[in-house]
C-alpha cells in the first residue's frame, strides 16, 4: 500500500508525450484503491488559458478525484 504520491501529470495537451493517452478516471481510481486509509496523493495540476478564460481541467480533475473516493483538500 502507498502512502504518499505527488505528482505533476501532463495536462491541458501543453506537452506531447508520443500519443500517451493520461487516463485520469482509471488512474484515481488505483490511487484510491492503492493507498492506504489516511494517505494522500498530492495532484499538481493548473489550466490552460484558451481565448483568454482558463479550460478548467483542474476542477474536472478534482471532480474525478472526488468520484473515484478521494476527500478533497486544496492549499
Amino acid at each position: 500500500m502507498i502512502d504518499l504520491t505527488v505528482t505533476s501529470p501532463p495536462y491541458d495537451g501543453l506537452r506531447k508525450y508520443n500519443g500517451f493517452y493520461f487516463d485520469v478516471k482509471s488512474i484515481s481510481d488505483q490511487l484510491f484503491e492503492k493507498t492506504t486509509r489516511g494517505g494522500v496523493c498530492v495532484w499538481v495540476i493548473g489550466d490552460q488559458v484558451v481565448k483568454g478564460s482558463e479550460t478548467g481541467n483542474s476542477f474536472r480533475h478534482a471532480l474525478q478525484f472526488i468520484n473515484s473516493g478521494w476527500s478533497f483538500m486544496t492549499q
